[in-house]
């Protein structure tokens, strides 16, 4: 009998791209996502009560990662807010 079990969680990122090539960079997880203060910040519809699409990260909404370890440079790089599915097995 396979006793795995297997749960499904998300995690929130901060995708970097360049802005000039639009190539990926790097990407970075965040420790401090509290959803009511990015729905608020990133007019998030009603349609996505819980952040899965992604959002772009600008000047004006960026300060709400203060507390992240991430710096920006709005100048070369396009920031965008995810969320993606993490797979924990449990046996």
């Amino acid at each position: 009998m396979n006793t795995n079990v297997r749960e499904y969680a998300v995690r929130r990122v901060v995708t970097v791209f360049d802005k000039d090539t639009e190539e990926f960079i790097t990407y970075f997880t965040l420790q401090n996502f509290a959803l009511h203060e990015y729905i608020y910040w990133f007019d998030v519809p009603q349609d996505d009560p819980f952040m899965y699409d992604f959002y772009e990260i600008s000047p004006v909404n960026a300060h709400v990662l203060a507390d992240e370890d991430v710096s920006f440079d709005f100048d070369q790089n396009i920031y965008y807010l995810e969320c993606s599915q993490v797979a924990e097995v449990y046996e």
